[in-house]
């Protein structure tokens, strides 16, 4: 008898641990989904910049910080990730739930380019704990969930009064179902040299981008409001503005052919 009760007793002991063990997290639930990470960059007046990406971690309402597997670790121009181009940074399932947050981990080789020669620079926030980008995005149940990482080189790199350079990130979080876009075609295609859009009611916020050789350019990761559009030479002189162009979630707004006398 008694060791039927104890054979009782190892098999109600096996059966808790079994659940113990399963994939389920606090919230109860076991349900996955897959978080993909791009990263892309609004213009840089540099030669090329270098950053050096080794983690990625997403903020998951009610279970805490959860990493993204890297599909690469390391060095990437982000110069190369602009006018509509991005990479993929990251990609792995995650448990379902609310990402309210992203980190951006890097590695201590930081570099960039001016006028032919190279200078590190130094990024001590992001190496150590990482940057914070804030989002609000739901992963579901078997689906695919997209963000972009959106570099502003321009207000991201820092010259120190020495003459050196720092990294101190400025990223926005975007997302593809949330935002729109503006596409062009500028004639003749070497007039200008960047577009540009600017929020009516915010003058501060300004999205720039260069233009492709054949004179066609894309703003993206644009919220849904009304933008002055602007088409500017090398040295940063107007050649054409376009005033009142509304964007919506979802969708590219065609600007056609603009012709520049």
């Amino acid at each position: 008898m008694k060791n039927l009760r104890l054979a009782g007793l190892l098999i109600m002991v096996a059966v808790i641990l079994a659940g113990l063990g399963c994939t389920k997290d606090s919230s109860g639930s076991s349900e996955q989904g897959t978080m993909d990470v791009r990263m892309t960059d609004d213009v840089g007046f540099y030669d090329k910049v270098y950053i050096d990406v080794q983690g990625i971690k997403v903020n998951i309402e009610g279970r805490g910080w959860v990493d993204v597997t890297p599909t690469r670790t390391g060095i990437y121009n982000i110069l190369e990730l602009n006018n509509g181009i991005d990479t993929l940074i990251a990609s792995s399932s995650v448990p379902v739930g609310n990402v309210t947050e992203v980190r951006l981990i890097l590695g201590p080789n930081n570099t960039v380019v001016v006028n032919g020669t190279t200078w590190p620079m130094d990024a001590p926030s992001a190496e150590e704990s990482g940057l914070k980008i804030k989002i609000n995005q739901a992963v579901t149940a078997g689906a695919k969930c997209t963000i972009w990482l959106d570099f502003n080189v321009h207000k991201s790199i820092v010259v120190k009064g020495n003459g050196g350079f720092s990294l101190k990130p400025v990223i926005r979080c975007f997302i593809h179902s949330f935002t729109g876009a503006i596409i062009g075609d500028v004639n003749p295609d070497n007039v200008a040299y960047f577009a540009y859009a600017v929020p009516v009611n915010n003058v501060n916020d300004t999205f720039m981008t260069f233009l492709r050789s054949d004179g066609t350019f894309k703003l993206w990761g644009l919220l849904p409001r009304t933008y002055n559009v602007g088409l500017m030479t090398k040295e940063k002189a107007d050649v054409k503005t376009i005033n009142n162009v509304s964007v919506s979630a979802g969708q590219e707004t065609n600007l056609g052919q603009i012709s520049i006398p």
